[in-house]
């Protein structure tokens, strides 16, 4: 999976010369993560980005069919051609939103050679099942993490939860302006790739934990001030509520607190704890007994 093979596939095309493809079966996770990444071939390669993930460059070799280079330690290679314009009718197949698309028509890859490891294991992945979300989802966090740095330094963390696909950001920030959650809030939502729904929040909120988030989404959000929608924007053609081309409209929620109410009204009610230590005393005496 990459984000940015159909680019690829179009400059070719455009070109009128076929495209070398070379897809390595098999290989380690932070090669996954990279591959599934969105981001600019312009700015850094694929490879680099799992070395940086990896902590040391990723060692490759060359094809024997093509002018390529495949990670050396992959289980399986493959490599062939893709000609301008051979296409084929393929699907429907489920995909990571757990819903059936169309049948769609997709280059078809002339095998050139296919080369093993001495007993390999050929790994595969359930488009629909929890790895793959966590594949894209994990390549777009750090993705949008970074994006969103670059413009505000107040963020402090991007979770897309994998309930949602992948398609919802929920983004803590230390806001020190009433409007710094509404600029990051279009900020993300313009963004080319992900996500449909953005959620920011604060410090004190888990990110992590949508118990957490939903509690801030309904004890701090007001519906005629707090939510953004900006329509027709690109979205995702897996999704199956988007419009013609993947049109969709995306939608954000401010759910951090009002800097001009008194904080007093958002203190979370809790046992205090001296009365917790009291509890513990006494559960312990009647464990003991």
């Amino acid at each position: 999976v990459s984000p940015m093979m159909p680019q690829a596939f179009q400059r070719a095309a455009e070109l009128g010369k076929p495209l070398e493809i070379a897809i390595a079966i098999g290989v380690s996770p932070d090669l996954m993560i990279a591959s599934c990444s969105p981001m600019d071939f312009a700015m850094i390669d694929k490879f680099s980005l799992a070395g940086s993930f990896r902590g040391s460059p990723i060692d490759v070799v060359n094809c024997k069919t093509l002018d390529l280079q495949v990670p050396i330690d992959a289980e399986f290679i493959i490599e062939g051609i893709v000609h301008p314009n051979e296409i084929a009718e393929m699907g429907p197949y489920g995909d990571y939103f757990k819903t059936y698309y169309n049948k769609q028509t997709k280059p078809i890859i002339r095998v050139n050679k296919i080369y093993k490891k001495p007993d390999p294991i050929y790994q595969a992945i359930l488009a629909d099942g929890d790895e793959c979300i966590n594949l894209i989802a994990l390549g777009v966090e750090w993705t949008l993490l970074k994006y969103l740095k670059r413009a505000f330094p107040f963020i402090i963390d991007v979770y897309l939860p994998r309930s949602s696909c992948g398609h919802r950001a929920i983004i803590s920030i230390e806001k020190s302006r009433e409007e710094d959650s509404r600029n990051v809030l279009y900020h993300i939502l313009s963004h080319p790739f992900l996500p449909k729904h953005a959620v920011v929040v604060d410090p004190d909120i888990d990110i992590t934990n949508l118990l957490d988030v939903e509690w801030a989404i309904i004890s701090r959000v007001q519906a005629d001030k707090d939510i953004v929608i900006l329509p027709k924007l690109n979205g995702s053609p897996l999704d199956p509520s988007a419009g013609a081309g993947g049109l969709t409209d995306r939608m954000g929620i401010d759910a951090t607190k009002s800097m001009s109410d008194l904080k007093e009204k958002y203190e979370r009610s809790d046992v205090p704890y001296k009365v917790k230590e009291k509890i513990d005393r006494i559960w312990n005496e009647i464990i003991r007994k």
